[in-house]
């Protein structure tokens, strides 16, 4: 999942269509489900309209429109690289060439702040990406409440509720972000619950007093860790082992898969299995794109999206047990489980917070924490 893979062969393989898309250069940066987005200059963008090849005509579907996606896990990630592979070949396949998908993996169109900006601009149409980091980069605040703690937390719940075609909510927001930002949200994939490691045992708060926890700078996940009461330091995911082994931060959270391909339980005592954050990172879209396309390819595009995504949760899971294994058998690490914490108290101390940070977003958190 780092940075340096090499491009894929496969985004190559349409050379007969004509890419009207610029090109950006950006840096990549590791962290699959690890996106902050404070670096990565987004080059000369482009409007959506330049997507399109020749024949363009997007009210009847006489078109051949060849999308980039852009990501910053590896494309062999098994929930983000094997969604973005899948998606693409499928939707070449059933839309009969209409559409085809580029894909850009290891932070090739830059690192989460690219991406969210080059799809805003254009210059790249698709982006997986974290909700806190679109609400962060692009100002539209109402999507960040996706990566709210504690709120809905099963995958398969959370996969629904970040899916616009089963939340009225998502769908509201999506009209807005589109007018507003120039992007909308197609749906999710599972990354997986995202756990807290330290150096030191970790069962309420107060036991984070003074603690300095590295997060990525996306609002949300500042306001999180607060909560949980340590002290926020946005730290990159390709330094934090060094930040970790010379106790420059005392701490950090990741799911449990960043947490081993890191090595960054070899220097913490303890990982608290806290669950914080049920991660599903959003699919977003150009709104300009989207709207050329036909009603009919919006719903293949869709449908593709939602299997494709559903299919993430069992291999998110399984590799979460892989990781949370590894951990165990390596030895070096206290796992401490939610019975081991006062979890009333880190809920009630997490939902303190983050409703005092969030205020003016109390109604869309409250939907959220009772969407069924």
């Amino acid at each position: 999942m780092t940075s340096e893979q090499k491009p894929l062969s496969r985004t190559r393989r349409n050379t007969l269509k004509l890419i009207g898309a610029a090109g950006v250069g950006l840096a990549g940066c590791m962290g699959s489900g690890d996106s902050g987005g404070n670096s990565g200059d987004s080059g000369g963008g482009s409007n959506g309209s330049e997507s399109t090849t020749e024949g363009d005509d997007s009210s009847s579907g006489d078109y051949n429109l060849t999308l980039r996606l852009g990501h910053v896990g590896s494309k062999d990630h098994v929930t983000i690289g094997v969604f973005a592979e899948r998606l693409a070949d499928r939707l070449e396949e059933e839309t009969d060439g209409r559409l085809s998908v580029e894909v850009y993996p290891a932070g090739q169109l830059g690192d989460a702040q690219g991406i969210i900006q080059g799809v805003q601009e254009g210059s790249a149409h698709l982006g997986l990406v974290d909700h806190a980091a679109v609400a962060t980069v692009t100002g539209y605040e109402p999507y960040s409440v996706f990566n709210a703690p504690y709120t809905v937390e099963e995958p398969e719940q959370m996969l629904k509720a970040t899916n616009p075609r089963e939340n009225d909510m998502l769908a509201e927001m999506n009209e807005e972000a589109g007018e507003q930002v120039g992007l909308r949200a197609i749906g999710s994939i599972w990354l997986g619950k995202r756990h807290l490691t330290l150096d030191s045992e970790y069962t309420k708060p107060s036991d984070a007093d003074g603690k300095i926890i590295r997060t990525t700078p996306a609002d949300m996940w500042v306001s999180t860790i607060k909560g949980l009461g340590g002290k926020p330091e946005s730290v990159a995911f390709g330094e934090l082992p060094n930040a970790l082994g010379t106790g420059t931060v005392n701490g950090q959270e990741n799911p449990l898969e960043n947490i081993v391909l890191g090595g960054l339980h070899k220097y913490q005592s303890h990982l608290m299995m806290t669950g914080h954050i049920a991660h599903a990172q959003v699919f977003i879209v150009n709104e300009e794109t989207w709207q050329k396309l036909t009603p009919e390819d919006q719903e293949i595009f869709t449908t593709i999206a939602d299997e494709e995504s559903a299919d993430t949760v069992e291999r998110g899971e399984k590799q979460h047990q892989e990781a949370l294994q590894t951990i165990k058998d390596e030895g070096s690490t206290e796992i401490i489980t939610q019975d081991q914490m006062d979890m009333a108290a880190i809920k009630s101390s997490v939902e303190k917070q983050v409703n005092e940070d969030y205020s003016h977003l109390s109604e869309y958190l409250d939907r959220l924490r009772e969407f069924e």
